[in-house]
Formats: C-alpha cells, structure tokens, sequence
C-alpha cells in the first residue's frame, strides 16, 4: 500500500516529509489537509489519527506517525537501502549525526521560524531582529561547514535535509541562508571547499579522474567569482587533491566514451560534430575557469599529475609541487591530442618548446625536478600532500596580504602580456 502524507503545501513541516520521501524515491500519495481557510484538522475524523490537530501525519498501512522529524527518520531506516542514505550506522557517525539534527532544531529552526512568522504579515523590525539572530549561528554554521562539507560530517544526513524548507521560507522572504559569502555552499559531491584563513579558499578535489566531474569544477569557480563580485573578499584560491596519494589520474574514460559519442546516434553526422565541438568548448571552459578568475590560484600537486591534470593545473596562476609528485601528459597514449589546455598554456608556461613537444610526442613521465626545470613549477616542496599544501597556503596568505585591486590588475595584465604583443601591452587599458 502506498504511503499516506497528509499536509499542506504551506506547511514547511510537511515540506520536510516530502523532501525526505522524494530523497528516498518512496511514492506517496498527497491528502491536502487544508489548516488555512478549512478546519480539516479539528474534523473529529482527523483528530482520531492525530489528537494535537496538527500536519504533517503519515498513515502507512494503517500505521500512523505524526512529528516531521520522526517520520523523516522512520522513511530514512525503514527504506535504508533505497535512495540516497541518509542515517548513519557506524555509532560515532550517528552521534554526530544526532548531534546535528539538535543543532538544526536548537539554532536554526528556532529563529528561522520566528523570523518567517515575523514575514506573515511583514513586521520589518521584528523580522530584522530576528534574522540578526539567525545570522550569528550562521556564522558558527560557517566555521562547521569550512572543515567539512556537511553538519554531520562529509555525508549528506537527514539534518541537511532538515534546514530546506524553512530556508526557502527565508529566500522568499528576501533572507537567503545560502549567501554566497558562505563559501562552504560552493562545495560539491567531488569538490569540497573551505576558507582555512581569511580571503583565502582551499579548492580540494575530492575524486581521481577530473573529466569525472569537470562541469562541478567549472560551477564552483563560477560561485567563487560571483560571490567576488557581489562583495565577498575572496583574495587567493588554493588548489590540491583531497587524496593523500595522487593529485589526479587523469582521464576518466568511462566519461570520456559517453563525450564521444554525445548526440552521435540521434543526429546526422554534420550535426553530431557541432555537438560533440560544443561539448568540448564547455569541457576547455570549465577547466581553463581558474585562469579568468579575478583573483590568483595556487595549485599545490603531489604525486602522479596526469593527463587533465596538467590541463587543470596549466591554467593556474602559480604551481608548486611535492617531491612526491610526477607528471605525464598522457593523451597521446590513449590516441587523444592534447586539446583542453595543456598546449594552449605549457608553451607559454615554459618557453621550452623542445621539451614540450618531447613531453607531449612520448607521453613519458617526469619528476618535480623537471618540471621545475622547465618552468612548469615555481617550486619543489620536500615531502608529499600536507607539506604542498602548507607552503602553498603560505603563499597564499602573503598575497591576500596585497591590496587585492592592485593582484587583480596585475594578473589581468600580465595575463594580457601573455596573450598579445609586447607593443599592444602599453596601449591596454
């Protein structure tokens, strides 16, 4: 039998169940239970199932369950293994859970529904006041969220879920929880990011294969440069892998077959080609993001840098390396030319032709020490992740100790230099 919601379409509570419902792929059916201009909740009828006269209630198969939190932790256990997993079962995992849920209850919920109460009709004051509230626990939320990707740990939980509907609640209301000066919101399922010190944020890719996830790279420096240009003092972006072992494998090759043959059995021939360029100029625009940032970015690389990751970290503006790392640009071996960055940067980069086309013709690899020595590094770190990272972070945050304007500018022409005549350079402007 199929699950029995009964709410309304107002009611950010049985906005919690649904959400939970739909993140579990459970059908259900929607009984409207109007509490607005009807009195279907103090029906006799209605009070026999649930005695407070209250939404959401869910009926399945006879059993009857009210409180929104309890019936979104009765669908996440008792349809555990459909959907997206939402319960931990490890014990420290769902300690850490439960203690999320508390804090979504305790210092969100709490001044979240006052402040959309305070909306209904508009008190500007006391919505004001309220929203001030809320916005000293974001900012505990903030400094949560830059050491992990959700409230819980680095799995998505029920507490997440939670905060959805009222948080709409508030956007409506010209409040929006998710303010892009939150930078932990620019945080994916492969990308995770955080502001270890302020005006810098660390980028770290959280899977092997960049092409796995390309277009979640290109968003979130899209985020990042629209939260730099609506106010938020980003100064310097720190790339790395989250992967103690590898920066990246390259190319995922999976994704790479579905590229190949987008659109190839559905269109003409002519047409296939102009889809399949199409997607490879989106591909080239999400990976190059880095380079049209108005703020520099640092990647930091430790072991094999292969294939896309050179593309990736070509359009940088400053490389550093670990003595652990090495690097091969690995297309031709796998009958691909190099064409999403890596030749439109490293012969620029390097001014080393020779050693670029020797490079790129054998798919050989080569250590740190060659990359330093042809200039595709700036700097060889002893040591592997933790050591990059940290002298990369360093350097980070001697830079977002500059005047951002004057940065800004001087990337923008140097990146100008780089791209036309030394003649022109003196009329830019």
């Amino acid at each position: 039998m199929v699950l029995k919601l009964y709410g309304h379409p107002h009611s950010s509570c049985t906005h919690r169940v649904a959400i939970v419902l739909h993140e579990k792929q459970v059908p259900f059916e929607f009984i409207l239970v109007d509490i607005v201009k009807g009195s279907d909740h103090k029906s006799p009828g209605y009070l026999e199932k649930q005695p407070f006269g209250q939404i959401p209630l869910l009926d399945d198969d006879g059993f009857l369950l009210y409180e929104s939190r309890a019936i979104c932790r009765y669908i996440a256990t008792k349809y555990a293994d459909q959907g997206t997993s939402l319960i931990p079962t490890d014990p420290k995992a769902r300690a850490l859970f439960e203690q999320a849920a508390s804090i979504e209850q305790s210092n969100f919920n709490t001044f979240a529904a006052q402040a959309v109460w305070y909306n209904l009709p508009y008190d500007a004051a006391a919505f004001e006041a309220e929203t001030k509230k809320l916005d000293a626990k974001l900012d505990i939320y903030d400094k949560i969220l830059s050491k992990q990707k959700y409230l819980a740990g680095n799995e998505l939980t029920l507490a997440d879920l939670f905060h959805l509907p009222l948080g709409n609640q508030l956007a409506v209301a010209g409040y929006n929880i998710l303010d892009l000066s939150k930078t932990n919101v620019a945080s994916t399922k492969w990308i995770n990011v955080s502001e270890p010190t302020p005006h810098v944020l660390h980028v770290e890719l959280a899977r092997s294969p960049v092409n796995a996830y390309w277009q979640e790279y290109g968003k979130v420096f899209e985020t990042l440069v629209d939260a730099h240009g609506t106010g938020e003092d980003i100064r310097v972006v720190v790339v790395s892998s989250s992967y103690p072992k590898i920066f990246s494998a390259g190319l995922d090759m999976a994704s790479a077959v579905e590229l190949g043959n987008k659109d190839l059995t559905t269109q003409d021939p002519a047409r296939a080609s102009l889809s399949l360029r199409n997607a490879i100029l989106e591909f080239q625009n999400a990976i190059c993001k880095p380079d049209k940032c108005p703020f520099p970015v640092i990647a930091a690389v430790h072991g094999p840098v292969v294939g896309l990751g050179i593309d990736l970290i070509s359009a940088c503006d400053v490389r550093y390396a670990s003595s652990t790392a090495t690097f091969s640009i690995k297309e031709v071996d796998v009958g691909l030319a190099p064409d999403i960055g890596t030749l439109a940067y490293l012969p620029k980069i390097t001014g080393n032709l020779s050693a670029i086309r020797e490079l790129t013709y054998t798919s050989r690899f080569f250590s740190a020490a060659e990359a330093l020595n042809i200039g595709l590094v700036s700097k060889v770190v002893e040591g592997g992740r933790e050591a990059v990272i940290k002298d990369a972070l360093e350097l980070a945050k001697v830079i977002a100790g500059k005047s951002p304007v004057a940065v800004a500018g001087a990337k923008h022409l140097i990146n100008h230099a780089r791209d036309h005549r030394c003649v022109s350079k003196f009329d830019f402007g």
